[in-house]
C-alpha cells in the first residue's frame, strides 16, 4: 500500500506543479563561493583568464552557445551587455571546472549525443545520417556542435557539484512540507470587472503614455519580395536510373533504418523486396538533388559581375535556362513565403541579406529543399516602421481601457477581500461575506495542494496555486483574469499525515535544491571572474582601446 502510495505521488502533476510554485515563494540567499606585444595580445584576444589569453574565437564560439546556438538573434545595448557578462560567467565555470577535479570524456559526449531522441530512427537507435541531416539543416558542424554538448555537460556537473554544497534551513523545508501536506478547505471568490466598466475613464495623456511606453511592440517588421528561379527533384529525378546493385549497397549499408523490432525488442531487417521502391525513389532524389545543386552552383558563377559590372537577373536566367523567372509577396523574416512553404525558416532569413545594390550579394546560393532547388534575387525591400500615434490611436486606447479596468478591478478585489476577512472573523460564513457584495463564489474543497483540487470548479489551477500558503480564516492576493479577478480563501487548514511528508520530502529537497543551485550558479560564476586568482580581463569591453591597439598593430606589421 505504501509503496502504490508512494508511484501514486511521483506521477502526480499536481506535485510538481505544487514544486514549481514553492520555488516562486523561496527566498533564497546566493553565497558566493603570449604574445609579442601588448598591442597584438589586445587584438588577437578577448580576455584573461587565470593568466591566460582566451582568445577571440573562443569567446565568440562560447557567445554562441551561451545564445543556445541562435546567432541571428538581435540584442540591444542592454541586453548584449547580459549576454556579455554570461559569455564570461561560461567561460570562467569551463576554466574552473578542472580545478574543482570535473572532467568530460570523450565518451561522455558520444553516449549523450547518441542518447539523443532527436538523432534517432524509427527503430529508437542513433543514427548518424540523421545526426548529419540535421546538422546540415542547422547549418552546424558536427565538431562544433560536440563542443557545445561537452561544455553543457561540463556546466552540468559544476552545477551539481553546487548543489551538493547547498544548505536548506530546516524551518524552511518543514514550512514548505506544510504548504504541499496540509488539509486545506478552499473556498474562491470572483470579482467581476462587468461593474466596473463605465468608471473606466481613457485619457489622450493615458493613450499617449501607453503609446510612449510600448511603442516597439507596435512596430512592422522590415519586409521583402524576391525574384527567383526554381529546378524541380521530381523532374530530373524521373530521368535517372538506379541500378539493382546500388539498391542492394544501400540496403546493406544502413541495414538499421529497414529493421524493426521483434517481440523480445531485437532489430529484424524487412525483406528488401519490401523496402525497395522506397530506396530507389529516395535514391533517384537524392541524385538528382546533387545534379540540380551542380547546375544551380554553375548558374550563379554566371551572375557574378564582370569589371564591377552583372546584368540584371531576368537577362542572365533567359540566357542560361530555360526557366521562368517568378516573384514573391512580400514577407517578413520570421514568415514564411507564400507559395513556397518548402523553404527553411534559416533560408528565408538568409534572403534579408541580400543586396540589391551590391552585385555580388544581390542574389543567393543554390538553396535546397527537400523536392527543389532554388536561386534568389533581391527585390522589394521595406524598413521596419512604428505607426504614428494617430493611426494607433483606436487600438491603444482598447489596451488602456484593459489595462485600467484590470488594475480598478484589483483595487477593488483587494477592498472586498478585507472587508470578507472582517466579517468571517465576526462569524459570517465566506458565502453570506461575499455575497453581500456580489461576488461570484466557488467550493474548491478540501485537499492537499501536492494533489490538486479534485472539484470541478472553473480556474482550479490558479485557485490551488493562490491557496497554497495562506493561513486558515485568510485570503490570497487577487490575480487578474479575463473576466475580473480571483482570490483563494482558505477556511480551513489541518496538519496532514506524517507519512505523507515522509512521501514527498525527497522529491521537495531535490527540487529546492536544484532550484538554488540553478539560481547560484551566476553569481558563483561571477565570484570565480572576480576573484584575485582568476585574474580576469576583460579587453572587449574597452572598444576604443581595441581599435587604437588594432590600428598600430597594422601600422607596425606593414609599415604605413
Amino acid at each position: 500500500m505504501l509503496i502504490s502510495k508512494f508511484h501514486k505521488i511521483i506521477g502526480n502533476k499536481w506535485l510538481w506543479a505544487a514544486f514549481a510554485i514553492l520555488m516562486s515563494l523561496v527566498l533564497v540567499g546566493l553565497f558566493t563561493p603570449g604574445m609579442n606585444s601588448g598591442q597584438e595580445e589586445r587584438v588577437l584576444a578577448a580576455g584573461k583568464l587565470y593568466g591566460l589569453d582566451i582568445a577571440k574565437s573562443e569567446y565568440n564560439i562560447a557567445e554562441y552557445f551561451e545564445k543556445g546556438l541562435v546567432s541571428d538573434k538581435t540584442y540591444d545595448q542592454e541586453e548584449y551587455k547580459q549576454l556579455q557578462k554570461q559569455t564570461w560567467q561560461r567561460l570562467a565555470a569551463l576554466k574552473t571546472a578542472p580545478r574543482m577535479g570535473i572532467i568530460v570524456t570523450e565518451q561522455e559526449v558520444l553516449d549523450a549525443i547518441k542518447n539523443d531522441r532527436t538523432f534517432a530512427n524509427s527503430a529508437g537507435q542513433f543514427d548518424k545520417t540523421i545526426f548529419n541531416q540535421i546538422m546540415m539543416q542547422i547549418r552546424l558542424s558536427p565538431e562544433i556542435y560536440t563542443e557545445y554538448v561537452k561544455q553543457q555537460l561540463i556546466i552540468y556537473k559544476v552545477k551539481k557539484q553546487l548543489e551538493s554544497e547547498v544548505w536548506l534551513p530546516p524551518t524552511l523545508i518543514e514550512e514548505k512540507l506544510s504548504d504541499l501536506t496540509d488539509l486545506i478547505t478552499v473556498k474562491a471568490g470572483l470579482v467581476s470587472n462587468v461593474n466596473f466598466t463605465n468608471n473606466v475613464k481613457v485619457t489622450d495623456e493615458l493613450i499617449s503614455a501607453y503609446y510612449d511606453e510600448n511603442k516597439e511592440i507596435f512596430e512592422t517588421p522590415e519586409k521583402i519580395s524576391v525574384k527567383y528561379i526554381k529546378w524541380s527533384n521530381d523532374d530530373v529525378a524521373k530521368t535517372i536510373e538506379i541500378t539493382q546493385e546500388q539498391t542492394a549497397n544501400y540496403y546493406t549499408n544502413y541495414i538499421d533504418d529497414f529493421s524493426v523490432a521483434d517481440t523480445n525488442n531485437n532489430l529484424v531487417p524487412m525483406p528488401l523486396k519490401d523496402v525497395q521502391d522506397k530506396i530507389v525513389a529516395m535514391l533517384k532524389n537524392r541524385a538528382a538533388q546533387n545534379q540540380l545543386i551542380d547546375t544551380a552552383s554553375y548558374f550563379t558563377r554566371k551572375l557574378e559581375p564582370v569589371a564591377g559590372k552583372s546584368e540584371p537577373f531576368e537577362t542572365v536566367v533567359a540566357k542560361e535556362t530555360d526557366l521562368s523567372v517568378s516573384t514573391s509577396g512580400l514577407f517578413s523574416a520570421q514568415s514564411k513565403i507564400a507559395g513556397l512553404s518548402d523553404v527553411e525558416p534559416n533560408d528565408v532569413q538568409m534572403l534579408f541579406a541580400l543586396d540589391q545594390n551590391d552585385p555580388w550579394r544581390c542574389f543567393s546560393d543554390p538553396v535546397v529543399t527537400e523536392k527543389d532547388v532554388y536561386i534568389f534575387a533581391a527585390n522589394e525591400k521595406i524598413a521596419p516602421k512604428i505607426p504614428e500615434l494617430a493611426e494607433l490611436k483606436e487600438t491603444i486606447s482598447f489596451y488602456v481601457k484593459q489595462d485600467e479596468l484590470g488594475k480598478l478591478t484589483k483595487e477593488k478585489a483587494e477592498e472586498f477581500i478585507a472587508e470578507i476577512e472582517k466579517e468571517v472573523a465576526a462569524g459570517k460564513s465566506f458565502e453570506q461575506a461575499a455575497k453581500a457584495l456580489d461576488i461570484e463564489t466557488f467550493n474548491a474543497g478540501t485537499f492537499m495542494s501536492y494533489q490538486g483540487i479534485t472539484n470541478n470548479v472553473p480556474y482550479a489551477d490558479t485557485i490551488s496555486r493562490l491557496a497554497i500558503s495562506v493561513e486558515a480564516g485568510k485570503a490570497s492576493e487577487p490575480v487578474e483574469i479575463p473576466s475580473g479577478a480571483i482570490f483563494a480563501f482558505v477556511e480551513k487548514r489541518t496538519e496532514g499525515e506524517p507519512i505523507e511528508k515522509e512521501l514527498v520530502r525527497p522529491q521537495l529537497l531535490s527540487s529546492l535544491t536544484k532550484y538554488r543551485a540553478d539560481i547560484t550558479y551566476p553569481a558563483w560564476g561571477q565570484s570565480i571572474l572576480d576573484s584575485k586568482e582568476a585574474d580576469f580581463q576583460n579587453f572587449m569591453d574597452q572598444p576604443e582601446e581595441n581599435e587604437a591597439a588594432e590600428k598600430e598593430l597594422v601600422e607596425e606589421e606593414t609599415g604605413i
